[in-house]
């Protein structure tokens, strides 16, 4: 489910941007928290921090209060910032979301660009050199693609680039091609070999994933349906980068030939974008791929490999597994025995992989192979090159300028533990840690009775519930290696950086890709985080059972001492009730709390689903029909057996929509008897909205996260994408809907949209909220795509 979730995310581009662009650049939540941290509050105060001033002005710059927040209560708090549509030039969407996170990368940015100091250790000192690197746009020019072209011709050249008499196509095979760059950058050009190695306690299984590679320049601008056709700007990118090299080597190349390397090249890269979706659905040489289990041995890989090829009467099996896996692990010098596992989820892409190999002529194969490389690091080398892939972006996801170039520095630092590492010893506090603390636990405590007064769960059911909740780890903040500056020191071992960005960048890989096997081959590595201490994001891991909530996460204004409550609650706490939610998901009430048994046995699975199959009704009211191509309604077919009906966007977007309801029925509830037991007077009152009750301001706040607008581009690329989120105003009209303390807060109607009759609720009686008794009388006034 969070395989398009990076879609929403990669949205820096490249390159520098002129003054007049820095001075629309967001206002930052810089100043000191100890200094703006607010006092107190008894009942009708007004909070005057610098926080608490500037969250107030995003709401009301957000919020069409002429709404009636019981009819559309997205319209209510983000109908404004949609009709304005004031989005940067530089970038493709804008959100609260995105507004948090420009703050959290200046941090970064003042972080990595200071001076170095006798104090830093030496991955500090590296991560700055790194920054400064990326800084240094004069040496990549005087470079220029010098760098690039000595690793091509050290690869026998890229045909398309040279004199017709020039290419050898004796001098290496296209596998020999592939083997060298895997070696150079540790990676392959048509799959991805990932050691993976899972620990739970003393459960310990390594692994060796093979999994679908990708395309050409889809880090950068991951559009789903690539347009290959003649003219087309992505054709146009390639024959951009191709002159580039032919104006430099100043090689004899007629445009007959140009025009056939160039045609062949996309119709072989749009073959292999068609295999990633398993098309042709049904073919003659995706036969056999069931004959495989998902996890085997590399012999049992290779003999159905080649048994494969011999059944399709193949004078060769094109990939050789057993040699591929081996040089990979080349880089450490590690030997790879025969029974080692091999996972193999996409066995219907490398069976159509074969015979697009098969069918397609060595010289095509090898310009791919070239063009992959220059693709993943032309970026990285002179401001032409970045110029094309922004004219790229600029056609595919709708801006018109270019980011800050530190904004772009801060996006390719790849250092990140060394960079968080620095970035938590100066702005994450103590304090703030442990209200973050006490605010997961009371949001974990209120899941836990919502549990517990589940009616329809056996005892057995309970049981197995809470033992799961009970088991369920948080990792919050960052790791606690950070504290051990040899340990930081230790993770960076053998890594070296230099001047040079490009450099820097390889170094990266092969160095990342060597981490990756120390892990698989037994390394105590303490690095068990799924995301870094810098990713604005939560996530739940179901493998392990595990909630990964970094310190990006309670940084101001999302979290802090300095705002209200009901502000640190319905944002950041939204985001925790979200992610414990994914722990009893479609997905997750599968896998019981060591990630290995059913949670539920068959009858209960199948009370789940029918409370489930309420809210798969409710979101197809919104999505209006919207269809699903076959493969994406098979996939939904098969993981789903106990929906009914036919597989639909509300299929696909399940598992959010009920970490979105069940998660927002927890925080509210968490923070209502938190306020009543330590603000029994109420909180402060943001300005501006002192006529709304604290309550209202938690749902205010909540849903001001999801406020986000895009440009057409963007739109189209994110419905092709088929994500697994529901659009912003489904996630939260879907889950306040189902909320019966949001009705009762804002005064909503029986039967009006956001207060309908029957709500879809998994561990709650529909259309019932905890009864919470109040220190003083209620006021009830009528007064952005987050991708967690």
């Amino acid at each position: 489910m969070a395989g398009v979730k990076e879609l929403l995310i990669v949205l820096a581009i490249l390159s520098s941007v002129s003054s007049r662009h820095r001075r629309k650049f967001p206002r930052p939540w810089l100043e000191d928290p100890e200094e703006n941290e607010i006092p107190g509050a008894s009942g009708g105060e007004v909070c005057d921090s610098n926080d608490c001033r500037q969250i107030s002005s995003l709401f009301s710059e957000s919020m069409n209060l002429s709404a009636d927040p019981c009819k559309n209560f997205y319209e209510f708090s983000c109908g404004n910032w949609v009709a304005k549509k004031k989005i940067p030039p530089y970038e493709p969407s804008w959100s609260h979301y995105r507004v948090f996170y420009y703050t959290l990368q200046q941090r970064i940015r003042d972080t990595l660009q200071s001076e170095p100091s006798p104090e830093d250790i030496l991955p500090v000192r590296q991560a700055k050199k790194w920054f400064r690197s990326c800084m240094d746009s004069e040496t990549r020019e005087a470079r220029g693609i010098r760098p690039l072209e000595s690793i091509i011709m050290q690869n026998g050249g890229w045909p398309m680039i040279m004199d017709a008499e020039e290419w050898n196509d004796d001098d290496l095979s296209w596998q020999e091609i592939e083997a060298n760059y895997a070696r150079l950058m540790g990676e392959f050009t048509f799959y991805d070999i990932i050691p993976s190695r899972q620990m739970r306690d003393d459960d310990s299984q390594g692994k060796i994933l093979i999994a679908t590679p990708d395309i050409p320049l889809m880090k950068n601008i991951p559009v789903e349906n690539r347009n290959y056709t003649a003219g087309a700007i992505y054709e146009q990118t390639l024959r951009s980068v191709v002159q580039l090299f032919i104006d430099h080597t100043k090689a004899d190349v007629s445009e007959e030939q140009l025009e056939n390397d160039i045609t062949n090249l996309l119709k072989f890269e749009k073959s292999i974008s068609e295999a990633f979706k398993g098309k042709p659905w049904k073919s003659k040489d995706t036969a056999g791929e069931e004959d495989l289990d998902d996890d085997s041995s590399l012999d049992s890989l290779v003999e159905w490999w080649n048994a494969r090829a011999k059944s399709m009467k193949e004078p060769e099996a094109q990939i050789d597994w057993r040699s591929v896996i081996q040089q990979f692990f080349d880089i450490t010098n590690t030997k790879i025995n025969g029974d080692v596992t091999i996972s193999i989820s996409e066995k219907r892409y490398f069976l159509l992989l074969r015979r697009i190999l098969r069918s397609t002529d060595k010289r095509t194969i090898v310009n791919y192979i070239h063009w992959k490389f220059v693709s993943r690091y032309m970026g990285y080398t002179t401001k032409k090159l970045e110029e094309i892939i922004f004219n790229l972006a600029k056609n595919e996801i709708g801006i018109t300028a270019r980011p800050p170039k530190w904004f772009e520095c801060v996006e390719k630092m790849e250092m990140t533990n060394a960079a968080a590492y620095a970035f938590v010893n100066k702005y994450y506090q103590e304090k703030t840690a442990k209200a973050a603390t006490e605010m997961m636990k009371n949001i974990k405590a209120e899941l836990k009775h919502q549990i517990k007064s589940a009616e329809w769960l056996t005892p057995e059911a309970r049981e197995s519930a809470l033992e799961k909740l009970e088991n369920m780890k948080t990792l919050m903040g960052f790791p606690d290696w950070y504290k051990n500056t040899t340990a930081v020191v230790n993770y960076y071992k053998g890594l070296t950086i230099g001047n040079e960005l490009l450099d820097n960048v390889l170094s990266y890989d092969r160095y990342e890709k060597k981490l990756a096997i120390r892990k698989f081959l037994g390394y105590k590595d303490p690095d068990t985080w799924h995301l870094n201490a810098l990713a604005l994001n939560a996530v739940y891991r179901f493998d392990i059972n595990t909630l990964d909530v970094p310190a990006a996460d309670f940084q101001p204004p999302i979290f802090g001492h300095n705002v209200p409550d009901y502000v640190n609650y319905g944002i950041a706490g939204g985001v925790v009730g979200h992610e414990m939610g994914h722990g009893f998901d479609d997905t997750g009430v599968k896998k019981a709390a060591n990630a290995k048994e059913p949670l539920l046995d068959e009858a209960m699975l199948k009370m789940y689903f029918q409370r489930a199959q309420c809210i798969v009704d409710q979101y197809d009211n919104y999505y209006k029909g919207q269809t699903l191509p076959p493969v994406v309604q098979f996939h939904l077919k098969r993981e789903n057996k106990l929906l009914s009906g036919e597989p639909s966007m509300s299929w696909l977007t399940l598992g959010e929509n009920i970490a979105d309801i069940t998660g927002l029925q927890s925080v509210v509830n968490a923070y209502k008897k938190m306020r009543m037991i330590k603000k029994p007077n109420g909180e402060l009152k943001l300005p501006g909205f002192e006529k709304f009750t604290d309550e209202q301001m938690f749902f205010i706040s909540l849903g001001g996260t999801y406020c986000d607008v895009s440009t057409p581009q963007f739109d189209k690329l994110k419905a092709e994408a088929f994500d697994t989120h529901s659009p912003a105003e489904f996630r939260v009209i879907g889950s306040v809907s189902n909320t019966q303390e949001f009705a009762n807060v804002f005064n909503c109607p029986k039967g009006s949209p956001m207060n309908p009759e029957n709500k879809c609720t998994i561990w709650l009686k529909p259309g019932v909220a905890p009864k919470l008794k109040s220190k003083r009388s209620s006021r009830h006034h009528w007064f952005d795509n987050r991708n967690f």
